[in-house]
């Protein structure tokens, strides 16, 4: 998936993604793990939280554990639960950080920034928890409009025909990469 030749459709899709980027990059946006929950929240249950399991919009907080427990059927549950992030233990906002890093390297045409050393100074992980993340992280990220990761990273109106080739300059700039 990271290596080779992309197809213009397929860099296409990049570019797109790349449209819906905060305009000051996602730290711009999102400087706090709160507000990155609050993201997730707010795409998970636009309507307000409810049970997984019977949609009851009745629940109590359990602050111990981060688990909400349904009233109604005793089911417990977290926005994690019915995500990518499930079993993961990383902060949202390197997840949401290495999205964007994704999405600006592929949108360039540039693959051969996307080590995993480079992904993991992004994330802020060691090298094999960034190495699993990118890599299931690029699989979601190739669905139709992202995914999971497409609609946490992506807040603008996606449109390819305002595709900003300079992301990558300054992504480049704020991490420090060195590419040429």
């Amino acid at each position: 998936m990271l290596k080779g030749v992309f197809s213009q459709t397929t860099r296409d899709h990049w570019k797109l993604l790349s449209t819906g980027l905060p305009e000051g990059g996602i730290e711009s946006l999102f400087a706090t793990e709160i507000e990155c929950v609050e993201r997730m929240e707010a795409l998970l249950w636009p309507e307000g939280r409810d049970c997984p399991r019977c949609r009851s919009k009745k629940f109590w907080l359990i602050k111990e554990r981060n688990l909400y427990e349904c009233a109604n059927c005793s089911h417990q549950f977290s926005p994690w639960s019915s995500t990518p992030m499930a079993k993961r233990k990383v902060g949202l906002k390197s997840c949401m950080l290495g999205a964007e890093f994704l999405i600006v390297t592929m949108a360039a045409g540039r693959t051969e920034i996307q080590t995993i050393q480079k992904f993991a100074k992004v994330t802020g992980l060691s090298y094999r928890p960034a190495r699993d993340l990118r890599s299931s992280m690029c699989e979601e990220l190739s669905k139709l409009f992202g995914g999971f990761w497409g609609g946490m990273v992506c807040v603008n109106e996606m449109d390819i025909t305002h595709y900003v080739e300079d992301r990558l300059d300054a992504l480049r700039a704020h991490y420090g990469f060195d590419v040429d």
